[in-house]
């Protein structure tokens, strides 16, 4: 069923989000791209989607810890100093990994140099 602003509901959003995004390899549910399943260069796009996508939700997230919503800064600084530290030995594993392991060398050194001394201050 199409959206439908009369009848939808907020539950029909959030289960097609689920859906269509919150997947291990959110790429192939773009327009298009559902034919470049199984084939390696549909491995190789798929791998530098997730990646441009862990970066934006590491921009995103850092942005609202900089910059809380008006009303918001006590849950923020809660869910910072609760799940920070782990965020940064996350994103430190990542850069441990061999160089021919899971990130580009282009996701590595952006989240080198931009993200994680954000994430660190």
């Amino acid at each position: 069923p199409a959206w439908d602003p009369q009848r939808s509901t907020l539950l029909q959003v959030l289960v097609s989000l689920q859906g269509l995004v919150l997947v291990e390899e959110p790429y192939y549910n773009e327009p298009g791209h559902e034919c470049d399943a199984g084939t390696e260069q549909g491995k190789q796009a798929s791998a530098l989607y997730n990646e441009h996508a862990r970066l934006l939700a590491l921009r995103s997230a850092l942005n609202v810890a900089q910059n809380p919503p008006k009303g918001f800064r006590d849950i923020v600084d809660s869910y910072w100093a609760k799940f920070g530290p782990k965020l940064v030995a996350e994103c430190e594993e990542s850069l441990r990994e061999p160089k021919a392991g899971k990130y580009s060398e282009g996701f590595r050194k952006v989240l080198a140099k931009t993200i994680l001394p954000r994430l660190r201050d």
